[in-house]
């Protein structure tokens, strides 16, 4: 049984890290759509603009991307250390995801501004189930 514990904990030490790694590539994220609303060209619905057409949207799209795949190694992650409640609370945070990931394609296609908003508050939805996340693996395990 003690080692079931201990893959169990190395499993959920290393999700509770990479959590947070995926906590602060969030708040990057953040940083990065809100700056490029203020200070990008916003699409319009007759006038699209591509994924790569400033160096911010593109660092934007790039690093949303890489944030879409850290999500999923921490669901296999949570799925491995076989504790219920970190993965329903990865997998909700990558459904957050990859909506808000579909939501800001979207956006940079249609230009409305729901699209925009939709993608704010998916973000805002995963950072705290990656917090929850975080709190939940890092908890002490009952013996």
């Amino acid at each position: 049984m003690d080692g079931v514990r201990r893959v169990r904990g190395g499993h959920a030490k290393q999700a509770a890290d990479v959590s947070f790694r995926l906590l602060i590539a969030l708040l990057l994220q953040y940083g990065l759509g809100i700056s490029y609303n203020l200070y990008g060209t916003v699409p319009t619905s007759s006038k699209s603009i591509g994924f790569f057409s400033s160096p911010l949207l593109a660092l934007h799209v790039i690093l949303g991307t890489l944030v879409v795949l850290t999500a999923i190694y921490v669901v296999v992650l949570s799925v491995r250390a076989r504790m219920r409640f970190p993965v329903i609370a990865s997998s909700l945070a990558l459904a957050c995801l990859l909506g808000a990931w579909a939501s800001g394609s979207e956006f940079t296609q249609k230009g409305q501004t729901g699209f925009s908003m939709a993608m704010a508050m998916l973000t805002g939805v995963a950072l705290l189930c990656t917090a929850i996340n975080i709190r939940m693996l890092s908890a002490p395990s009952s013996k």
